[in-house]
């Protein structure tokens, strides 16, 4: 369906999609991961990223709808980044051999309840050669649902990133969250 007004356009595409959520307790951070084809549409991809919407602060919605989405300078709530050579994976996190898998880090700003539940809406974008832009479905999240999913499917790939998501994330936002004990697992979790 086209956007009014501007060259952008939403897509339902299967070469533009976001494939997962992480925790970075490296970085301190929320990590989307995305992955985009070389030619969408008959149209090669020249640029890729991300556009983030921050939907709910506590339970106060900002108003923001899906639609609302997508490249733009006129929204407070909403923000695009470009993908960057730091931001491309060597690791495959979907089925398709030819897509690049690309990510981004949120750092925590603040380490508190309200940080943590804040839910966001995520999208993945692709700058086509001929100027348009496709965007992926949106997805959303909260840095702690994402923390909770990972801890409970034992996803996290280390002891210490395990202890990390109990012990700044969970128990801070539920006080009396249940530990459990460490296993291995994958480190993504599915939208």
């Amino acid at each position: 369906m086209a956007v009014y007004g501007i060259e952008q356009w939403i897509s339902k595409e299967e070469g533009l999609n976001i494939q997962g959520f992480q925790i970075n307790t490296t970085y301190e951070g929320s990590r989307v991961v995305g992955s985009v084809e070389p030619v969408i549409e008959g149209k090669k991809v020249v640029n890729w990223g991300f556009v983030y919407g921050l939907d709910a602060i506590k339970n106060d919605k900002t108003g923001i709808t899906n639609e609302d989405l997508y490249i733009r300078e006129d929204n407070e709530y909403i923000k695009a980044y470009e993908s960057t050579p730091q931001g491309t994976l060597q690791e495959k996190y979907g089925k398709s051999d030819t897509a690049a898998y690309f990510a981004r880090t949120m750092r925590f700003g603040k380490k508190n309840v309200t940080a943590f539940t804040s839910r966001y809406k995520v999208r993945a974008y692709a700058l086509m050669e001929d100027g348009t832009y496709l965007y992926s479905d949106v997805a959303e999240y909260t840095v702690y649902d994402v923390a909770d999913q990972l801890y409970q499917d034992s996803k996290f790939m280390t002891l210490d990133s395990h202890n990390y998501a109990y012990n700044t994330i969970l128990k801070l936002v539920n006080p009396n969250y249940q530990e459990l004990e460490y296993g291995w697992g994958s480190s993504l979790v599915k939208p």
